[in-house]
């Protein structure tokens, strides 16, 4: 018997983040590379009132500065007296954040926004990669694609890429919104949207094994915690997610075209397994349109290898899959193969993924890690069936035959009982330990379902 795909994992946090001091103390910095920078390359600056610099960052602090102040950095020696003007400039910066207003005021230009509108596009973190090390540094690097990697063991470093995503938005509501850490402590906040930066989106590097995902996200979580001097700096609502990408690998390669018929099975056992990863999510991650759920009814009319009758195509086959099992044919399913296919016409550079985008958003390392767990649960028991399947035989059927999995998911639908949750778990998991924690994660989600987030 050969043995199961090893897995390669990548996640996204999708998160908000709580303005703090240590925020605008980046800006500064920010500002005041930017300022070095423009002062070698144009050895002037110009701020008088009808000709201001042509610099959309420098240009937004220069608006604080009077007539005199404006004159004397327009007027001075810059090559000479480049280290005397960013003192200079960077103590105007000191001024202006410690007047309450002008804070307000500043970080508005600078986020080029009006009325507390945050579109994190135009923060500082959209333009950064933020690379955590073992020594929690921060450095910011220019070329992504060599720093994106990621990894727990000594001579390695834990890297995330910033991203946008514009679904993750509380702007412009009249009332407070309600924001979590996590479900296990269930510490709920509520906030107005000008409180948070909204359309955030940390990307990991590549992860080798569960555990690096867990090790890794544990490291990244306490460094934003220390470098923006708040327990609470990242929070998640309704709106946010943590997205699990894996890769099917064998002896350390990624296998570009994993085999079609094991994906048929592994997306046969996902479905029948679907319901019960709802169950494991808030409510807000059911009938959510950035997570949907897979065509109703279909395993009463069963699924074989037929269905790839009179296809040679791989693409055309995985084409086949999605037209069978989604809704609708996008990467927006709680079950996301559109990477497999898209690396394997060349559209995109990354690696040929399934995505899972039905979890919740959580900063807990531990949550994210069983989830992950699960998916090579998954991944495992549709190998076995992968390698017992006949051309002609009925998937369900077969996966029900060497399982049972449909009937018992089926049962803890309708009833919600203990007995019945425990029934999958002595399918799935051996140790009591896991079989515990999806018993105690049950009532968890029940307790945070109870706030309507």
């Amino acid at each position: 018997m050969s043995t199961s795909y090893i897995l390669n994992y990548g996640i996204e946090i999708e998160c908000f983040l709580i303005k703090t001091e240590k925020f605008i103390e980046y800006m500064m910095i920010d500002y005041i590379l930017e300022l070095d920078k423009f002062i070698e390359i144009n050895k002037t600056i110009s701020v008088y009132d009808d000709e201001i610099i042509d610099n959309e960052y420098l240009n937004l602090i220069f608006t604080f500065f009077n007539k005199e102040e404006k004159e004397y950095i327009t007027n001075a020696d810059l090559l000479e007296n480049k280290i005397k003007i960013i003192e200079y400039i960077k103590n105007k910066l000191i001024d202006i954040f410690n007047d309450q207003e002008d804070v307000k005021k500043f970080i508005c230009k600078y986020l080029n926004i009006e009325k507390y509108k945050f579109s994190l596009k135009d923060t500082y973190y959209q333009i950064n990669q933020i690379e955590i090390s073992k020594d929690k540094h921060i450095d910011i690097v220019d070329d992504i694609k060599d720093k994106y990697i990621c990894g727990t063991k000594k001579d390695k470093d834990v890297s995330y890429i910033v991203d946008t995503d514009l679904s993750v938005s509380c702007y412009k509501r009249k009332d407070k919104s309600i924001f979590y850490n996590n479900i296990k402590d269930s510490n709920i906040t509520k906030l107005y949207y000008y409180d948070v930066i909204s359309n955030t989106e940390f990307v990991s590097g590549i992860f080798r094994t569960k555990n690096d995902v867990k090790n890794g996200l544990n490291l990244f979580f306490d460094y934003l915690k220390d470098i923006f001097g708040d327990d609470n700096v990242l929070l998640n609502s309704s709106e946010t997610s943590n997205h699990i990408h894996f890769s099917f690998n064998n002896n350390d390669k990624v296998i570009l075209k994993p085999d079609i018929n094991f994906i048929l099975v592994f997306v046969c056992l996902y479905y029948i397994i679907e319901p019960l990863l709802f169950n494991f999510c808030i409510k807000s991650r059911t009938d959510n349109k950035y997570c949907k759920a897979m065509k109703p009814k279909l395993y009463d009319n069963g699924i074989s290898l037929e269905i790839f009758n009179g296809i040679e195509d791989y693409n055309e086959k995985l084409n086949k899959i999605m037209e069978t099992f989604f809704v609708v044919n996008d990467r927006y399913n709680a079950l996301n193969l559109q990477n497999l296919i898209t690396f394997n016409i060349g559209v995109t550079e990354s690696k040929p993924t399934i995505e899972l985008r039905i979890k919740h958003g959580s900063n807990d390392a531990e949550e994210i890690y069983k989830f992950c767990e699960l998916i090579e649960i998954i991944v495992n028991i549709s190998y076995k069936i992968y390698e017992k399947l006949k051309e002609k035989e009925n998937i369900f059927e077969l996966i029900e035959k060497e399982t049972k999995l449909h009937s018992t998911i089926q049962e803890y639908i309708k009833t919600k009982t203990k007995k019945s949750l425990n029934k999958i778990l002595d399918i799935l998991y051996t140790n009591i330990e896991d079989k515990e924690y999806w018993i105690n994660h049950i009532e968890q989600i029940k307790k945070i379902n109870l706030f309507e987030i």
